[in-house]
């Protein structure tokens, strides 16, 4: 819960996971202002051995690996549609009536 108050802040960390939900919605509406958006990969970390990273991408397979490392988010591999088909078929002229 957050006490809505003058100079309030919400701040949310994750990592990316699949194209879906709450966290992937914030990030991909970037007309949205009132969110800062940081998208950091493992490559920008200096702490981060890129030999280790490749042997991870090698060992997790490049989905996962994207997922993880580079906070990209992706579609689950059994869904039928893709993220950015369902995005394409919404037409924003429809006017949603709520009962």
């Amino acid at each position: 819960m957050l006490a809505v108050r003058k100079n309030s802040r919400l701040i949310c960390l994750t990592s990316a996971s699949w194209a879906q939900g709450w966290a992937y919605d914030i990030f991909r509406n970037t007309a949205d202002t009132t969110w800062h958006r940081e998208r950091v990969t493992a490559y920008e970390c200096p702490r981060q051995d890129r030999a280790w990273l490749d042997d991870m991408k090698n060992e997790m397979g490049e989905s996962a690996f994207n997922r993880e490392f580079l906070a990209l988010f992706q579609d689950p591999a059994e869904s039928l549609f893709g993220a950015a088909v369902l995005e394409a078929a919404i037409d924003p002229n429809i006017r949603v009536i709520r009962f």
